[in-house]
């Protein structure tokens, strides 16, 4: 039995069992460490570009846009190491009728791999990402830029995340 000191004042022993789990937290011995995936915190948003209607008019920064891999790409270079990047969901959207252009829909997630990464890092580098893909091509979606990024979670609910996202619609 453990007896441990209550702050309320009241000392009870809890049982455990017969191989008690001990957890030690401490700092990184290591740069190279990396956190397990279900355990790095994650912080998520939406990157929402319009594509023009004509496919035959997308210059080769568009194409690579529409794949994702430009915008994975352009993420990637804009964090610090030990910050993790992915897309793992991309739509490109047919239009409207009070649209002109094709929608394309990137959920982008950055994950803390090898160091602790906040919210509001992780937003000042969702704004860098829109000032960058503006540069490259004028196609932001501009009623959708500048939200901020979601709450941190851990990264072994991402793909609970992205089955609900991508089952409500």
């Amino acid at each position: 039995d453990y007896v441990l000191s209550s702050y309320r004042g009241s000392d009870r022993p809890f049982h455990a069992t017969d191989a008690p789990d001990e957890y030690v937290f401490g700092f990184s011995t290591s740069d190279q460490d990396v956190i397990p995936k279900n355990c790095q915190m994650c912080c998520r948003f939406e990157l929402r570009l319009d594509l023009p209607l004509d496919e035959s008019k997308w210059s080769s920064e568009m194409i690579g846009l529409a794949r994702g891999d430009l915008v994975r790409s352009i993420a990637q270079e804009l964090v610090p190491d030990g910050v993790r990047v992915e897309n793992p969901l991309r739509e490109i959207l047919p239009p409207k009728s009070n649209r002109s252009s094709h929608l394309g829909v990137f959920l982008i997630v950055y994950c803390g791999e090898q160091k602790a990464f906040s919210r509001e890092q992780a937003d000042s580098y969702r704004t860098l990402l829109e000032d960058s893909v503006s540069k490259i091509t004028h196609v932001l979606h501009r009623r959708r830029t500048g939200n901020m990024v979601s709450r941190s979670f851990p990264g072994g609910l991402l793909p609970g995340l992205i089955h609900e996202r991508s089952s409500s619609k």
